[in-house]
């Protein structure tokens, strides 16, 4: 049997499983915004089917808990994750410069944050561009430039010079990048890190297998090409006469 806790509806669990759960009515978010509970009122800001009426109730909200699952909830205005953008808790700038429609000029003062947690966060975000992660290709922290070299913004150029990084975790990044130079893999080969060197071993032999594969492919492309008109001029067979 379930625990009672769980089952009845007059409890928080309850209560905060209405509010978050995906299955749950669309009204059930917006209804427990106003719980006396913020665990509850937390996952109703966390859910993306909450109403906008209830969600600019939330935002009004003075518990820190209900504003850091604001910030991370994709429903969320973006003038919300702005305004979290500024907030002097550095967990929720984190959480702010995750939001991609934070806008570019909030997300480079992000990048350019005094807490590392919020300049890795921000350099992990769809949104920054090539410039934004080159300014934080150098941080002094590896979690950060851990963060540049996995963003789909790093160029070759740039992912070259990471590949050389003293932590083995940003080389590690480098090396499961879809943009690094077959070279820059090649070099990795013979990284210090046994966890390094051996990724970059089995994707250069994919590199390799997949070059193989499509020369093989456009030699046979080429061959059918060649021997279809040859087949097309082969003599009718003759059709006896009735």
């Amino acid at each position: 049997m379930r625990s009672s806790s769980l089952s009845s509806p007059n409890t928080a669990n309850f209560k905060e499983l209405s509010a978050s759960g995906s299955a749950a009515r669309a009204s059930a978010p917006g209804a427990l915004a106003t719980d006396t509970e913020r665990s509850v009122r937390g996952s109703a800001a966390s859910n993306a089917a909450c109403p906008p009426d209830a969600i600019r109730q939330l935002e009004n909200d003075q518990a820190w808990l209900v504003h850091d699952a604001l910030s991370r909830n994709p429903s969320c205005a973006p003038g919300l994750a702005q305004r979290c953008a500024a907030h002097s808790d550095a967990v929720m700038r984190s959480h702010a410069a995750r939001h991609s429609d934070i806008g570019s000029e909030v997300l480079a003062a992000l990048i350019a944050d005094s807490d590392p947690g919020v300049r890795e966060s921000a350099a992990g975000n769809r949104s920054a561009t090539a410039d934004m992660i080159a300014a934080v290709a150098s941080d002094r922290v590896a979690g950060v430039r851990a963060a540049a070299a996995r963003h789909a913004a790093c160029t070759p150029q740039l992912l070259e010079v990471l590949a050389v990084d003293p932590d083995p975790t940003v080389r590690m990044r480098v090396v499961e990048h879809g943009r690094t130079p077959a070279l820059v893999l090649a070099a990795l080969t013979a990284d210090p890190d046994r966890k390094v060197r051996g990724a970059a071993r089995a994707y250069l032999i994919e590199i390799m297998f997949d070059t193989i594969y499509a020369v093989v492919v456009a030699v046979c492309r080429q061959l059918r090409l060649l021997v279809a008109p040859r087949r097309s001029r082969a003599a009718p067979r003759a059709v006896s006469a009735s």
